[in-house]
C-alpha cells in the first residue's frame, strides 16, 4: 500500500486508479491500526492533506444518500482506529432486520437484501462504541443483539465469507 500511494497522497479502488475519499480513509485505517506506517517518512502526512482537500470524514458522511451501509463500514472502519468519532458514523437500525417476519412487511429496512449483513455487524459495532442516549432504544436495541448475531451466522456462506465479497466480509469481521 505504501508503495502505491498516489501523487496527490491518497489512494483508489485499485493500482493506478484515481484517489477517492473512502478508500484513502480505509488505507489509513489499516495503517493506524497496524503501526506499519512509522516506517514511512510521509505517507500519514501526504494521506491526511488528502482527506482534509476531500473535506475528511464528514464529507464522506455526507455521501451516505449514496449508500449508507457501505459509507457506515468504511466510517465504523476510520472510527476503530480513531480517525472518526464513532458520532460521525451513521447509525444503522440493524434491529429491524431482527424483527419477526410478519412484522417486517409492515417496517422498511433501509438497505437491500445484500447489504443484510454489513446492516447487523456495523449497526452492532456502532451500538457497542456508541449507544443511543435514549433509555428505551437502548433496550430494545440490546434485547436484539443475540437475534442479530444468529441472523448473521445464517447470511454466512459455507466457505465463511458474506456475499462471497471479500470487502463485505472484511467490515464484518472488523465490525
Amino acid at each position: 500500500l505504501a508503495k502505491n500511494q498516489n501523487v496527490d497522497g491518497g489512494w483508489g479502488d485499485c493500482i493506478g486508479a484515481q484517489s477517492n475519499l473512502a478508500a484513502t480513509l480505509l488505507v489509513q485505517a489499516a495503517f493506524r491500526l497496524t503501526g506499519v506506517p512509522a516506517q514511512y517518512d510521509d505517507l500519514m502526512l501526504r494521506s491526511d492533506q488528502f482527506v482534509d482537500a476531500q473535506g475528511g470524514g464528514a464529507a464522506l458522511r455526507r455521501l451516505s444518500r449514496e449508500d449508507k451501509t457501505l459509507i457506515a463500514a468504511v466510517l465504523t472502519s476510520c472510527a476503530l482506529a480513531g480517525i472518526v468519532p464513532w458520532r460521525q458514523v451513521p447509525t444503522l437500525p440493524f434491529e429491524l432486520a431482527c424483527l419477526p417476519k410478519r412484522w417486517r412487511g409492515q417496517v422498511q429496512i433501509p438497505v437491500e437484501r445484500s447489504s443484510l449483513p454489513l446492516l447487523l455487524a456495523v449497526g452492532r459495532a456502532m451500538f457497542h462504541h456508541y449507544p443511543p442516549h435514549n433509555p428505551l432504544t437502548r433496550l430494545w436495541r440490546r434485547s436484539m443483539c443475540t437475534k442479530s448475531l444468529t441472523i448473521l451466522e445464517q447470511l454466512q456462506e459455507t466457505d465463511d465469507s458474506f456475499l462471497a465479497s471479500t470487502a463485505t466480509t472484511a467490515f464484518v469481521v472488523l465490525s
